[in-house]
């Protein structure tokens, strides 16, 4: 079997998509409970950004139950050039250790039901540029000041943030 460059590219963004919806459903089943356990004058601000339309975003939030109102669409990717996230080339995808040892993270920490369950409802994504296929994300948290308390951008595909750091710097008290 012979997969032509185009294809193998699109085929390597799509593996990226299955990472980002399993990321989002895990956020909407452990980090969105946590925020919304707290009282109301302590709860941080929660924004996810990816990229696409508005339009794909709600197919997105759709997809994977992340709410609508914490997902904002970057189609002409402001937010990731701003903070200088990695864009990664097309054989890195699939050459890059840390993508398969995040992997075996998460099922050793018992988090493969994300990854499983992005699988099997996968849903194929083409973004507005064709090369956002190969943006990384990160993670940030800001003060209320605009202060930069955290950052990590992420080095390869579906080597994520681990959402108890995350939840440690957001929520020290629910960590705990």
């Amino acid at each position: 079997l012979v997969v032509r460059p185009a294809r193998r590219r699109r085929l390597l963004q799509e593996l990226r998509m299955i990472f980002l919806q399993e990321l989002a459903r895990q956020i909407t089943a452990e980090v969105l409970p946590a925020i919304e356990a707290l009282p109301v004058k302590k709860k941080p601000n929660l924004i996810c950004v990816g990229i696409g339309t508005p339009e794909k975003a709600l197919e997105f939030c759709e997809l994977t139950s992340l709410p609508r109102e914490v997902l904002y669409s970057d189609a002409d990717n402001i937010m990731y050039d701003a903070l200088k996230l990695l864009k990664n080339d097309p054989v890195s995808l699939m050459t890059d250790v840390r993508t398969p040892l995040a992997m075996a993270k998460r099922i050793k920490d018992g988090k493969a039901k994300y990854l499983k369950t992005a699988l099997s409802e996968w849903k194929p994504w083409i973004p507005p540029k064709l090369d956002q296929g190969l943006q990384q994300g990160g993670a940030f948290v800001f003060t209320s000041d605009g202060s930069l308390k955290y950052s990590r951008k992420d080095p390869a595909t579906g080597d994520h943030v681990d959402l108890n750091t995350l939840l440690e710097v957001l929520l020290p008290q629910v960590a705990a």
